[in-house]
């Protein structure tokens, strides 16, 4: 268990450097969506599918923020999108930190077979006022793939949280490779369902946090 623990956390560290290199490369970057409660970004990929960064401020504790994301997020997201997420579970809890979880999503588009992501979630605390949470796509040898879905790769999916100018300030940034043949509309409607998800998980940490 240690030793398979140790590989998971070899690959999110990646996972976590590959992430913070791209917030802190701003070329190419192009608005998506620029609202009230946030700005959305996207950026071409060699997967084809754009990356997506999200980013926002609230009148919020980090520690807490990312607390909430951790314990909440995935869980709102799944139940706000009942006719895409077909299948979920926490596949495995190593530490009240470190998890596995599993999800079977199902665009109902003819033509694109159902995607799975089996991925390793882990936070961290960087320093007294910086908190992350960064998951990313592994193995594991009593989950394995299904016959009739693709499993896609999750690259990196990093929540970033750190204590600016009084505020929390708030970057999530998304990068996959759903393999396989994509068609536009798919990809065009997994950025509006993450952007407008975030608008409504935005109200659940005002409501849930102090």
């Amino acid at each position: 268990m240690e030793k398979e623990v140790e590989g998971y956390m070899e690959k999110a560290e990646k996972a976590y450097e590959e992430a913070v290199s791209m917030l802190g490369d701003m070329s190419s970057w192009e608005v998506y969506e620029n609202s009230q409660e946030l700005v959305a970004y996207k950026r071409n990929s060699d997967s084809g599918v754009d990356i997506l960064k999200v980013e926002f401020f609230i009148p919020r504790c980090p520690e807490k923020v990312i607390d909430f994301m951790y314990t909440n997020l995935a869980d709102i997201y799944i139940r706000l999108n009942p006719d895409f997420i077909c299948e979920y579970e926490i596949f495995k809890t190593y530490s009240d930190i470190q998890r596995i979880r599993y999800e079977l999503a199902d665009a109902k588009i003819p033509g694109v077979q159902p995607r799975e992501i089996l991925y390793f979630g882990v936070k961290l605390q960087v320093n007294d006022e910086v908190f992350a949470i960064i998951d990313t796509s592994v193995e594991h040898p009593e989950k394995r793939v299904r016959a009739d879905v693709i499993r896609a790769d999750v690259k990196y999916a990093l929540h970033f949280c750190e204590k600016l100018n009084g505020m929390c300030h708030v970057v999530a940034l998304a990068y996959g490779d759903p393999k396989g043949t994509v068609p536009k509309a798919f990809v065009n409607m997994g950025l509006r369902r993450r952007v407008d998800f975030y608008k409504v998980f935005i109200k659940e940490i005002l409501k849930n946090t102090t």
